[in-house]
């Protein structure tokens, strides 16, 4: 069996430190979705990218990076702040360094590979997506389409509780890991009912211009994406992960020592 390390696992939907003294990882892997995703969706065969402006406007270079937003993600961020790395690149980039593979990859990784650390987080308010707010304002029924929408968001919740209890049955079967539950659901939704408190202005369409998902190609963007929640009709803005990650270090990151 693999020597246990002490690695970093964020899993689906997951700011800056005042603590001095955070635990330490050699090493952050991640089993992401597009929230997360730092590039592999630039070299599989889909039509969802994020290969062009403006996405990776406010990203260091100024340049899209297959990232699903304006600027830095949840990984890259981390891994800066911990002193792993600048970025964290995508597995499948083909100029990917031994450095890059042992210090970590966005990729999955079974525990039977040493991972002792995880970090998971549940699902977002799904109903409070720009995405389903659209639909709401097509729709012909608005009371319906609200309706529509706490369903949605009643999911997303009942999905996290379960996974809660999930969690808690695999640790039983892994007394030498720790596996720390994220609620994402209860941090975004604090930001779309109280969006002044993290200077939004606008959290139910996103900073720049979708027809349907994504942003269209050179489209232009808001004047100010940090007073957004989303970037597009799906993604957060760079404003809102430094928000997410502000709240990992603290609410996280230590209880997995």
């Amino acid at each position: 069996m693999t020597a246990p390390i002490n690695l970093f696992l964020v899993w689906t939907i997951l700011f800056f430190c005042t603590c001095n003294c955070l635990p330490e990882f050699p090493v952050i892997l991640l089993f992401v979705d597009s929230f997360k995703d730092t590039g592999n969706n630039s070299y599989i065969n889909t039509i969802i990218k994020a290969e062009y402006l403006p996405y990776g406007q406010d990203y260091p270079g100024h340049l899209p990076t297959g990232r699903f937003s304006n600027g830095k993600l949840i990984p890259g961020m981390l891994a800066s702040i911990l002193g792993i790395k600048d970025t964290v690149p995508p597995l499948l980039d083909p100029t990917l360094s031994k450095h890059d593979l042992i210090t970590g990859v966005k990729f999955c990784i079974i525990w039977e590979l040493g991972c002792r650390r995880m970090a998971v987080s549940g699902l977002p308010p799904l109903g409070s997506l720009p995405i389903q707010w659209k639909f709401v304002r097509l729709d012909l029924n608005p009371l319906e389409g609200q309706r529509r929408l706490d369903d949605q968001n009643r999911d997303s919740q009942v999905y996290d509780q379960e996974l809660v209890k999930l969690f808690a049955r695999i640790q039983t079967t892994l007394p030498v890991s720790k596996i720390i539950y994220y609620d994402l659901y209860e941090t975004i939704m604090d930001m779309v009912t109280h969006p002044n408190k993290y200077g939004f202005v606008e959290t139910k369409k996103g900073c720049c211009e979708s027809a349907i998902l994504l942003c269209e190609p050179l489209a232009p963007s808001c004047k100010d994406p940090s007073k957004f929640l989303f970037w597009d009709m799906i993604h957060p803005t760079l404003a809102t992960y430094q928000y997410l990650v502000k709240y990992i270090l603290k609410n996280v990151l230590l209880k997995l020592l």
